[in-house]
């Protein structure tokens, strides 16, 4: 992927264009193996580093870049707020040169119209075996953290309107790790309550008023029990996300790297420790908990020692 593209373009916009090109070439591709092909590619475009002339030149108008490198610290590893540990700092491995999926995941946070785009191309992919990793790398932070377009419980984004409240930990509250990273990483069971419906109705008017009632009641009552259409695509997109980045931990984990520390540092940091835990709240509660297991789960291999007992009890 060539950061000299379109010069009379923003950077961004040009890289976006290009992943935009291949997504749809790969979803009107003839075969699954000519699909998977150009996948491949796209996951390898994203994954590359920066070099030098990419970074200049992202440096000089690309806002994300300067977002990216804020967030590193400059040089080196990511800075971490004061007063914050991070949840995602290996102090005996450097972070790699920045890749262009971290650009591309803060451009879509701000276009949601670009975001978007990428979404409903990547939904004609489900079943490729790079779609849920690609979608995770590009739209994260489009998903978790960018604003809605509409606020409220039918919105696509995080209405706090429609999740429960969160449990509170305490920080100094006496806590065994492994016990707590057992209990993070078993799922929660949902039970649902099923009001039987009235089997008839008063005859004559009130009786046919009552029938007439009767399904958009229903309806609304399996909304609530279900969720709304905008809802349930959003438990779709997290989970589709959720598990393109547990693959990609675990290539962290099996490779022994740390390519996709910035991911988990967007989960983990901003998401399901973030400040006043506004992003976690805005996902409805399935998803939340998809989302705690996967940081859940790979959390001693991103955190150093020291600071696990701390992490854990931080963790919602």
């Amino acid at each position: 992927m060539d950061a000299s593209l379109e010069p009379l373009m923003s950077v961004e916009d040009a890289l976006s264009r290009e992943v935009v090109r291949k997504l749809r070439l790969a979803a009107e591709a003839d075969t699954k193996d000519d699909r998977e092909i150009i996948c491949e590619e796209l996951f390898c475009d994203i994954t590359g580093t920066l070099d030098a002339h990419s970074q200049e030149r992202l440096a000089r108008c690309a806002p994300s870049y300067d977002d990216v490198v804020s967030l590193r610290g400059g040089a080196g590893d990511a800075a971490v707020p004061a007063g914050r540990e991070s949840a995602t700092h290996r102090e005996a491995e450097p972070l790699p040169p920045p890749a262009f999926f971290e650009v591309l995941a803060r451009f879509y946070q701000r276009s949601r119209d670009a975001g978007e785009a990428v979404a409903y191309l990547c939904q004609r992919l489900w079943g490729q075996r790079y779609a849920a990793p690609i979608f995770a790398l590009l739209l994260h932070r489009w998903l978790l953290l960018a604003q809605p377009r509409s606020a409220g419980p039918s919105g696509g984004g995080a209405g706090a309107n429609d999740v429960g409240q969160l449990p509170q930990v305490e920080e100094d509250a006496p806590l065994n790790t492994l016990t707590r990273l057992r209990s993070l990483l078993t799922p929660l069971s949902h039970s649902s309550s099923h009001s039987p419906t009235p089997s008839g109705g008063a005859p004559g008017r009130a009786g046919a008023r009552q029938d007439a009632a009767r399904p958009q009641q229903q309806q609304q009552q399996q909304e609530r029990q279900v969720g709304t259409p905008q809802q349930l695509q959003r438990i779709k997109e997290v989970s589709v996300l959720v598990m393109g980045a547990r693959q990609l931990f675990l290539g962290d984990v099996h490779a022994g790297t740390v390519r996709f520390r910035a991911l988990y540092r967007c989960m983990a940091d901003e998401v399901a420790m973030g400040p006043a835990l506004v992003a976690l709240a805005g996902l409805p509660p399935s998803a939340r908990t998809e989302l705690l297991a996967a940081v859940a789960g790979v959390l001693p291999y991103y955190a150093p020692p020291a600071d696990m007992h701390r992490l854990v009890a931080r963790f919602p």
